[in-house]
């Protein structure tokens, strides 16, 4: 099973058209420990051992300018309170 960068994304896209919107990423913390746990309760329910996996540590600078790419940086920013490691943070949040 591999994990971690979808689920903690953002529309980001929607944070560059209206920032001061409330935003929250595609799958909250709660909601992805919940579905991970029963996956993987699942798989040893028929007699698997699963094998996770995470994807690598992101580079905060390169992966913000991936992402707002033809965006509105400062208003993604805004989210980020003005700070890119944000996006590590986050990320590390879902490993």
């Amino acid at each position: 099973m591999e994990f971690g960068g979808n689920d903690c994304g953002y529309n980001w896209r929607g944070i560059s058209e209206n920032p001061d919107k409330e935003h929250y990423s595609k799958s909250s913390i709660t909601e992805f420990i919940e579905i991970y746990s029963y996956l993987i309760d699942e798989f040893k329910k028929i007699g698997k051992e699963p094998v996770l996996l995470s994807l690598p540590p992101i580079d905060s600078t390169k992966y913000f300018d991936y992402i707002s790419k033809k965006l509105n940086t400062d208003n993604i920013l805004k989210l980020m309170e003005g700070n890119k490691q944000f996006l590590t943070n986050w990320h590390e949040r879902y490993i």
